[in-house]
């Protein structure tokens, strides 16, 4: 039995000790799966006490990373031998030193793999001693992804270095506080400070009062965006402001920067570039002051013209007026001569005057064309009624022609329109000695609701030379200096035409030959007008004597200081049938709006003690309050707003829109010519019964 029982005992420890051996079997085919699965490679080396190095142990990771059978022998000798050569003593020296120290090992090398190309590795492991050899076991891995990343965030982190360095603006970060945490070489440069240095010197101490105050504003408007989700996180912020350099003296900086952010994308500071802009700055100052002198030049230029214009415009109303009323009186031949002479002269000064005034309005952008209705073909008669006048006198024959697909209802600006032909036809004249001047008007081209027509001006003048084309349409310029001595003019009426022309969207030129006349052409866009009931002709036939103009009836008060105004204006209205009294400034006529009924006023504007301006105001706040302006002496009291007419020698636009705007009705611009008068009268006055 006791037998039987040892044997039994015997059975029990086997069956143990095989199960044992199974289980162990089991769990080493395990590890060995994991190992041989686990990327890099697991491996064990062993340093013998006598020196020799071997490497019992290597998974199957070997043969893909190193191309190095996994059992091979040799496996030590072929691992040292693809060891990039560069790299292989540092490997053996790290082996060398974890040996001898018995501490860890750790390794970053190249290898060179027997089929070709060159992959990092990293090899780490810890030693263990035993009685004859140190072991150590450890990992490899490839490292190649990692170091190629590395390389190229230090490429990049040099270039941005060398780029920080040696820029001329300052790369920085600060916190939300303004606390600088970062800035480049260059802030030394900008504002004297080293790198170091700045990252201690607050913000008060780095802008003024009134930069900080800004900064702060921003700050706050930005800080309010962020609680936006619609709002841009990477949104780009300017700021222009001064700040302080390191010793003291102030500069204009522009900061250009964005806001850093942590991981949840929550704003912890910023980051950007300042630029010194101080030249810029002081570039802008120069630019603005020159500007504003340009400004104030021409204001200066502006009101020189005015006031040039109303003081010619004075005493040329009563050189005209006065010729006007002279030539309706009964003269002899030579005294109508001289009479003609003299409103000859004058005109052609107001045509000088004019010139310059349209220039100077047109440069200042200040010239606007009038879009009204008229007729073509009644504004050519009219116009060549007078040019054909002039023509005579030298002889020449004038005549004009319409191509029969011209449409004649246009609507644009008659008056400038006028003027071109006027300047190229009377230029035509002046210079032709012989011959003829024809002007044709011919369809461009149509397209919606507009035209354009081609105008041409031929004469059989001097001509051009070729070598002076070039100079015509230039202001102040002649094509011979004997032209201006010999004809007169100011050299501007072609500059005028042809911007004019421009205006109208249009274009100008001119086609010459000395010796064998010249063609001056230019086209100008028209509207269309549908229906003739709709046209309603703005020319009017030339007048020669006051007789041909209609009567009025009805008490005009002229209101002039220039007693020779007030002549002209007296004998004007005198020949229109109307009764008028003279009042020489605002006061006076105030006065006699309340002796008097009157049906309309003439107002001057320029006039000593109250001028027109402030007359014409009085005498509609006292109609709005109710007052009754007429007196007890009235035969016929007037009830109701009584037209005011501004007859000024302001001749800008703002002269008319001044007078406009103080309540006046109308406005007659000086030199008054009757048939302006009567153009006026006959919207207000009535005719007599």
């Amino acid at each position: 039995m006791r037998a039987f029982l040892k044997k039994l005992n015997f059975f029990q420890k086997f069956r143990e000790l095989k199960q044992t051996e199974a289980k162990a079997l089991a769990q080493q085919e395990q590890l060995q799966g994991i190992a041989d699965h686990m990327p890099g490679v697991l491996f064990r080396f062993d340093a013998l006490h006598s020196g020799k190095y071997e490497i019992p142990y290597m998974s199957e990771g070997a043969t893909a990373l190193l191309e190095i059978c996994c059992h091979s022998p040799s496996f030590f000798t072929d691992l040292l031998a693809g060891v990039h050569p560069e790299d292989r003593e540092s490997f053996l020296i790290s082996i060398e030193n974890a040996v001898r120290r018995v501490c860890p090992w750790h390794f970053e090398g190249r290898y060179v793999r027997p089929s070709g190309g060159t992959l990092w590795f990293s090899g780490a492991s810890s030693p263990r001693v035993y009685p004859d050899r140190t072991v150590f076991h450890g990992i490899m891995l490839d490292i190649t992804e990692r170091r190629q990343t590395e390389d190229q965030l230090k490429k990049s982190e040099y270039h941005y270095r060398i780029l920080a360095e040696n820029v001329i603006d300052v790369i920085w970060a600060c916190d939300l506080n303004l606390n600088m945490t970062y800035a480049s070489p260059s802030v030394y440069l900008q504002q004297g400070y080293t790198p170091e240095e700045i990252l201690k010197v607050g913000a008060q101490d780095r802008f003024p009062l009134r930069s900080l105050e800004i900064l702060q504003k921003i700050q706050a408007e930005e800080m309010e965006k962020e609680k936006d989700p619609q709002s841009a996180k990477n949104r780009t912020i300017r700021i222009e402001v001064e700040a302080y350099k390191k010793d003291g003296s102030i500069y204009w900086a522009e900061f250009v920067l964005t806001f850093m952010r942590d991981e949840k994308g929550n704003a912890i500071g910023y980051q950007g570039v300042t630029r010194d802009i101080t030249e810029r700055k002081r570039t802008e100052e120069d630019l603005m002051l020159a500007k504003e002198q340009a400004e104030a030049a021409a204001h200066a230029k502006g009101e020189f013209l005015a006031n040039m214009s109303h003081e010619i415009r004075t005493p040329m109303n009563g050189v005209l007026g006065m010729t006007g009323l002279l030539l309706d009186t009964e003269l002899d031949e030579t005294q109508s001569r001289y009479a003609r002479t003299i409103e000859s002269s004058a005109r052609s000064l107001l045509g000088i005057l004019n010139d310059i005034l349209d220039f100077s309005k047109i440069k200042a952008g200040k010239l606007e064309l009038e879009i009204i209705d008229f007729n073509l073909e009644s504004l050519l008669k009219d116009f060549s009624d007078s040019i054909t006048l002039r023509a005579q006198k030298k002889g020449l024959e004038f005549l004009y022609g319409i191509d029969l697909d011209v449409p004649f209802l246009l609507k644009g600006d008659p008056g400038r329109l006028r003027q071109i032909l006027t300047n190229l036809a009377g230029n035509a004249v002046k210079f032709t000695e012989k011959g003829e001047v024809v002007i044709r008007v011919s369809l461009e081209k149509r397209e919606g609701d507009g035209v354009w027509l081609r105008f041409k001006v031929q004469d059989t003048g001097m001509g051009i030379a070729e070598d002076k084309l070039s100079l015509l349409f230039e202001k102040f310029s002649q094509a011979d200096a004997s032209i201006t001595r010999r004809f007169g003019g100011t050299g501007l009426g072609l500059a005028i035409s042809r911007q004019l022309a421009g205006m109208m969207d249009g274009e100008m030129g001119v086609e010459s030959l000395e010796g064998s006349g010249s063609t001056f052409w230019f086209t100008a866009r028209f509207g269309l007008v549908e229906e003739e009931s709709r046209i309603q002709s703005q020319a009017r036939a030339k007048q020669n004597t006051l007789a041909d103009l209609p009567l009025f009836s009805g008490r005009v008060l002229v209101t002039e200081d220039d007693v020779t105004n007030q002549a002209v204006a007296m004998g004007i209205l005198k020949k229109l049938g109307l009764r008028a009294d003279v009042a020489a400034n605002g006061l006076e006529a105030i006065h006699a709006l309340k002796t008097l009924p009157y049906d309309l006023v003439l107002m001057d504007v320029m006039m000593p003690e109250m001028d027109g301006i402030e007359a014409t105001r009085c005498i509609r706040g006292m109609e709005a309050e109710g007052k009754d302006l007429y007196g007890e002496t009235s035969c016929s009291k007037r009830k109701g707003r009584i037209p005011i007419i501004a007859m000024t020698a302001g001749a800008m636009e703002r002269d008319r829109a001044r007078c406009l705007n103080a309540g006046m009705d109308g406005y007659i611009p000086k030199p008054v010519e009757p048939e302006e008068l009567a153009r006026v009268f006959g919207e207000w006055l009535a005719s007599p019964a």
